[in-house]
């Protein structure tokens, strides 16, 4: 089953298929990492929310890495042609018209696990008592199945905005500035197809034992004195907390 989503009244002709017997989730098709781990690099706010069985969503127009997108040139006066002109002032306008409709939609960040966690994310991403959540998709897609949305997730795509450029692609894209991150992205809509209203992030419901995460302890901070710390505070974590590979063979 394929199915096409609406973002904010915009049609994008991106094509989604349900992952497995999901009632909500989707992945791009042709996504090929059904049983990816993944990460989020993040502070213990959004620890405690999660122990707590909830999941901060924010809207893409608060993140911090404003130039995802790139740079668009203003439209030329005269390019080539009038015809040429105009084709392309069509495009730079649909281009930041999904730019600014994107910027509204709820969106999920996430970075793909690969068995060591990462010093540029450490850096970017937290404080020194920050933490690095670990779990597998399908336990993810497993722990939202009773959320009241829908979401749809790809791979982003590193990409120079002003090479073909395609609006259509606009929510899964980046520039090349950001490969590093290797970024998996979710967005959130309503059931029925429309765009989630409001301004401001949303809370989704999660189900911590069901998502059974593997929580990674700042390599920045003394691992024994946060530990003992955030199993005093959380005492469900018990079992979840690790230690950073950055450290695990130099300190206590």
């Amino acid at each position: 089953m394929e199915q096409s989503f609406i973002f904010n009244k915009v049609l994008f002709t991106q094509y989604h298929t349900r992952y497995f017997n999901s009632p909500n989730f989707y992945c791009r098709k042709g996504f090929k990492d059904i049983h990816a781990s993944l990460c989020r690099y993040t502070c213990e706010l959004n620890l405690d929310d999660l122990v707590k069985g909830r999941w901060r969503v924010n809207r893409r127009q608060s993140f911090s890495d404003k130039y995802e997108f790139g740079e668009f040139p203003l439209p030329f006066q005269v390019w080539v042609d009038e015809e040429s002109t105009k084709n392309y002032n069509e495009t730079y306008q649909r281009i930041r018209q999904s730019i600014h409709e994107t910027e509204l939609i709820p969106a999920i960040c996430l970075t793909k696990w690969d068995k060591w966690d990462k010093y540029f994310f450490w850096k970017t991403y937290t404080d020194n008592n920050g933490i690095c959540i670990v779990f597998s998709l399908e336990n993810f897609v497993k722990a939202v199945s009773n959320s009241k949305f829908d979401f749809f997730m790809s791979k982003m795509e590193y990409k120079d905005p002003l090479k073909n450029p395609n609006y259509d692609t606009i929510p899964f894209s980046k520039t090349p500035s950001y490969t590093p991150e290797k970024e998996y992205r979710i967005y959130l809509q309503n059931k029925n197809g429309t765009a989630i209203e409001g301004d401001q992030g949303i809370d989704i419901n999660v189900d911590f034992e069901i998502l059974n995460p593997v929580i990674v302890i700042s390599p920045f901070c003394n691992y024994s004195n946060r530990y003992s710390e955030l199993i005093k505070k959380y005492p469900s974590l018990k079992g979840h907390l690790k230690k950073s590979k950055l450290i695990e063979t130099t300190n206590p």
